[in-house]
């Protein structure tokens, strides 16, 4: 009997590790900007290695909380990290792409004036270009937003990723792909949300040299209307998070394979 209460301890003590909703330490970050560690008034183009500006540099400002996104109407801004290659390869990498993000303004209300409006995070691999879209709501101009996923159509009318966010505060996300499988687990505040494959959350193919290997934030495509957003960080990691349930199972194996040993 005590050998059993032993190891019911030993699981709610894994439980309790390593979570069912809580995502994992990253082993390795590739690539990386934090607002608050590079302090106020530096922003991603005035870290080492420096990040790549499309747009003015007023239209960024870093408060040492989080950097400041505001693009004007009919204007084009965005940051584009240094390139690390062979991070994102389809069918075989591992990596996870990482932002703590609050959207202030809500894009893609009508497609006359806001077809090609973008607040994003784009990533590309050595085949497709991905995005997830910002969207702090979902209809109208009030209540709960998402994200959303694709191209060639304005904000609103793209394929709904994540539903139901409150975005009156920030929330981290992050795609985790597993070359083995090609899916990407989509999680928001470390919360397993959906798993998609690559070929679904794709916006396009590799064209464009300089996204890939590298990721991409802000809006590098001309917006009918104001894109304003507070980013906090943005970083990829060269493993896929395990899903918060398997990161539970090995650590109740493990605990009691100890135990066992003992």
């Amino acid at each position: 009997m005590g050998r059993i209460v032993s190891n019911i301890a030993l699981s709610a003590m894994a439980v309790g590790m390593f979570g069912l909703t809580s995502t994992p330490a990253h082993s390795a970050v590739v690539i990386s900007y934090d607002a608050a560690t590079a302090g106020s008034g530096n922003e991603p183009d005035d870290v080492a290695p420096a990040w790549s500006r499309d747009g003015a540099s007023s239209f960024w400002s870093n408060n040492g909380t989080y950097l400041d996104q505001n693009v004007p109407a009919s204007t084009a801004g965005s940051y584009t990290s240094p390139k690390v290659a062979g991070t994102m390869v389809k069918g075989s990498s591992n990596y996870t792409v990482e932002f703590r993000v609050r959207p202030v303004s809500d894009v893609g209300g009508t497609p006359s004036t806001d077809w090609f409006a973008r607040d994003l995070v784009i990533w590309t691999d050595d085949v497709y270009q991905y995005n997830v879209i910002i969207d702090k709501y979902t209809t109208g101009s009030s209540g709960t937003g998402g994200l959303r996923y694709g191209g060639g159509s304005y904000s609103e009318n793209l394929p709904t990723l994540v539903s139901g966010i409150d975005w009156t505060t920030p929330h981290t996300i992050a795609a985790s792909y597993t070359g083995s499988t090609g899916n990407f687990d989509i999680y928001v505040d470390g919360v397993l949300q959906t798993t998609i494959a690559d070929s679904v959350l794709k916006g396009g193919n590799a064209s464009y040299a300089p996204w890939q290997d590298a990721v991409t934030i802000g809006s590098p495509t001309t917006a009918g209307g104001v894109v304003q957003n507070e980013w906090y960080y943005v970083k990829v990691d060269n493993t896929a998070v395990p899903e918060p349930a398997t990161m539970s199972l090995l650590g109740v194996a493990g605990l009691l394979a100890l135990r066992r040993r003992r």
